[in-house]
Formats: structure tokens, C-alpha cells, sequence
């Protein structure tokens, strides 16, 4: 276990400084073009990397040593860095459905905020064909160059819930079940989002992306109390995790990579 623990808390409950040094954060890895910086992490996601996993059971385990990487990295720009998670499901969620620390183009200080959207440098060929294909023409806003992360939300009542969430952590005895379920729902949120976030190849260039996923390995983590004696499936226990140098047994205990969750809804 780490000596001490970082405790990564409920977007909405940061205090002003606490939400100043966040974005701090992430305007630091922004500002760097080397492999420690934000498009190349958003890039592992999807383009130009594609390592990520979905639709199987290194989902969560992949996502858990993505975040977590990111987090140390980004923690070497910034100090004190540490990922805040948007509780989609909790009333403050199907209050206002996107955070409120998201959604302002400007800071307090009248600053560009770093949360509400991102460039995305991506090859010119790349952004032709994203452009062009009815599918993703509504992702990005192309006027600019680098085109920038947009956003089309649907209503904060179509979020999953906090019941349903719940049902998913006590209806799920194998992980295998829980990791299924759970994926559903991860799924149902890029969709709300819209916008990059409605398609994987762009989805964590959005900022909004982490605080998503954050939730996610969250609500695992709840899971992992509630279920005690759940075993990881023998098959992808000492599975290797593309990208990083981390097994699937080495993301199973949030302790031992250095942090908790503070669990208070918004």
C-alpha cells in the first residue's frame, strides 16, 4: 500500500481552490506536447493509439491503469494533481447534468477554462474523413484549426440513475455480470454527452471524459466492498494491459496504486 493516499472527490464538492488546482492541472498537460501530456494520453483512447478496451472484460481493468497513469503523469506537472469524478447519477447529476465546473467557458478570473474543451491535433487526412462521414460530422466543431471538442447533452433526467446504479452493484455477484452492466451504463453517458463523446475515437480528448471515467472506476471500487469475495475470472488475472506496465491484478486494489474515493454525493 502507499505511504499516503490521494483522495480523488466529487467534482462538484471541490472547493474553489481545490477546483483551481485541477484545472491547473489539466492546462499543464495541455500545454506539453511530449508523451506527459493531455493529447497524448487522449490519443492512447482512441486517435491515433486505439489501445483501449471495450465490450470485454479488460474494460475496467484497462481504463483503471489508464486513469491512474495519467493521474501520476499529470501529477509530475502540477503538484498535487488529482482526478475529480462528475457523479452522473447522483441528484446534483439529473439536476444540471453536466458539471457546472465544465460547462463555463471562463474561470472565476476570467481565464479560458481548461475543462470546457480541447483541441484535438490529430492528422489533416484524419479530420477530412471525421468531417465528411455523417456519422461523426457532429463530434468536433471543424471551423477551427486544430478542430475543439463540442458537446450536444441531452436532458439530465435521461442519465442512469442512482438507483439504477445501485441495482447494478447488488445485482451483480460475478464480475464478469457487473462488468457488463456497468459498461452499459459507461456507454449510455458518451451517448448523453454527445459531441466527441458520443464516438471513440475522440471521446477522451473532451475533458468531461475523465471525470466520467473516474466515476466509473468509482462505482467499481463500490462494487469491490460490496463484494468482497468476487474473484477476478482466472483468464485475465495476470493479462497484460496495453500501454501500461500493469496487469489486471495489479489495478485490483485502488490502495495499493495510491488514492481512495471520497463518497459524498453532491
Amino acid at each position: 500500500m502507499a505511504d499516503t493516499l490521494s483522495y480523488r472527490q466529487n467534482v462538484d464538492a471541490l472547493s474553489a481552490a481545490d477546483l483551481q488546482n485541477f484545472r491547473a492541472g489539466i492546462a499543464a498537460a495541455k500545454g506539453i506536447s511530449d508523451n506527459r501530456g493531455y493529447q497524448y494520453f487522449a490519443g492512447m483512447h482512441g486517435i491515433p493509439q486505439f489501445r483501449c478496451h471495450h465490450g470485454d472484460l479488460l474494460f475496467l481493468p484497462w481504463h483503471r491503469a489508464y486513469l491512474y497513469t495519467l493521474e501520476l503523469t499529470f501529477r509530475e506537472l502540477s503538484a498535487g494533481f488529482t482526478l475529480a469524478y462528475w457523479e452522473w447519477n447522483s441528484p446534483a447529476g439529473h439536476a444540471q447534468g453536466l458539471p457546472a465546473a465544465y460547462t463555463a467557458e471562463n474561470d472565476a478570473a476570467g481565464n479560458p477554462n481548461p475543462l470546457f474543451n480541447s483541441p484535438v491535433n490529430i492528422d489533416a487526412a484524419t479530420i477530412d474523413q471525421l468531417e465528411s462521414n455523417p456519422q461523426t460530422a457532429d463530434s468536433l466543431d471543424f471551423s477551427t484549426s486544430p478542430p475543439l471538442t463540442i458537446r450536444n447533452p441531452d436532458q439530465p433526467s435521461q442519465l442512469p440513475s442512482q438507483a439504477a446504479v445501485q441495482r447494478i452493484i447488488d445485482g451483480s455477484n460475478t464480475f464478469t455480470d457487473f462488468s457488463r452492466r456497468l459498461e452499459q451504463a459507461h456507454n449510455s453517458v458518451h451517448g448523453w454527452v454527445g459531441g466527441a463523446m458520443g464516438i471513440v475515437p475522440v471521446s477522451a480528448y473532451d475533458p468531461v471524459f475523465w471525470a466520467h471515467h473516474t466515476n466509473i472506476d468509482r462505482i467499481w471500487y463500490l462494487w469491490q466492498v460490496a463484494h468482497p469475495g468476487a474473484q477476478m475470472p482466472p483468464s485475465i488475472a495476470t493479462a497484460p494491459l496495453d500501454g501500461f506496465n500493469m496487469t489486471v491484478a495489479d489495478t485490483l486494489d485502488i490502495n495499493h496504486l495510491g488514492y481512495e474515493y471520497v463518497i459524498k454525493t453532491a
